[in-house]
């Protein structure tokens, strides 16, 4: 089924019907967001592994508001399936998607060489490159490439590289970001070791390291300019209780404290969070293996 019987359908069930014309998704995706708003419907998306949706019952208006991206996973999940029946019918086991395994050697080594002709977000010219001069090992490492090859933190990719070939190189501008930056041989990847640092180093609060998240991968320079003085400082409250220690009553100097809040606000425009960037990564797997397993002549591979 397409966006477009997809989306006509679900607005069938709430009594409204509108024909989006032969479209591509981004514009499908518009034109809804669009035509929702406009006749203030309410609608419920039926969560699939197909269709990139909501399984979240909202008003339509809170929903259209925000940027969306609507990702069509059919042809992908379409590949992986009739791999998994090729495999069966070549006299290997009945697999679903799930029984793919996540850590297969040979797989690892066909991304490595750049062969990832069909591999679900690892084609490109520049990200084979990447990988090639990266040495992809294990799920980590893809869900890691994925995250870094995006304008921002690709700026991290040559000081990346360096620190997976040689661990002892990477050096810390306090020891508190070890536990933190260790996975990823120094860099900032993920907007979860953002939420980490002013948790650890300022002593924010889970739900404040969330609104610190949001407010600089959206760019609010206003709430941003607050926080940087909060993440340095802290923040006494009118009873003198101290509600946020802050970096430097923690023994992190004022510069340090500066140098890093600045860098979290330069990667966090462009970040992705781990999550999202490990779907991505299951589903490069799949598809990955589905073309190494393939051209194997017998079964079980050896």
């Amino acid at each position: 089924m397409g966006y477009n019987s997809f989306i006509a359908e679900r607005l069938s069930q709430v009594g409204e019907v509108y024909n989006f014309g032969l479209v591509d998704d981004e514009t499908a995706g518009r034109q809804a967001g669009e035509y929702f708003n406009a006749h203030n419907v309410d609608i419920i998306f039926a969560h699939s592994a197909t269709y990139f949706t909501s399984s979240t019952v909202l008003p339509v208006h809170q929903i259209c508001k925000a940027p969306a991206v609507w990702l069509n996973l059919q042809p992908t999940l379409t590949v992986i399936g009739d791999s998994l029946e090729m495999i069966a019918q070549g006299g290997g086991p009945k697999m679903t998607p799930e029984d793919i395994p996540l850590d297969d050697p040979e797989v690892f080594q066909m991304i490595s060489a750049g062969e990832t002709d069909g591999v679900f977000q690892l084609e490109g010219a520049g990200m084979r490159s990447f990988l090639t001069n990266m040495k992809t090992a294990n799920f980590e490492d893809i869900i890691a490439a994925i995250s870094l090859y995006r304008p921002g933190p690709m700026d991290s990719i040559p000081r990346f590289i360096a620190g997976k070939q040689n661990p002892s190189s990477v050096k810390y501008a306090h020891p508190m970001l070890e536990p933190i930056l260790k996975v990823t041989y120094g860099c900032l990847v993920y907007q979860e070791q953002v939420m980490q640092m002013v948790r650890d180093m300022a002593g924010y609060s889970m739900g404040r390291s969330d609104l610190v998240r949001r407010a600089m991968a959206k760019k609010k320079h206003d709430v941003m300019s607050k926080e940087k003085e909060i993440f340095i400082h802290g923040k006494v409250e009118p009873d003198g209780t101290i509600s946020v220690p802050g970096a430097v009553r923690n023994g992190v100097s004022e510069e340090i404290a500066n140098q890093l809040f600045e860098e979290m606000t330069a990667f966090a425009s462009y970040a992705f969070n781990k999550p999202h960037a490990a779907g991505y990564a299951v589903v490069a797997l799949q598809t990955g293996c589905s073309s190494a397993i393939i051209p194997r002549n017998s079964w079980p591979p050896p």
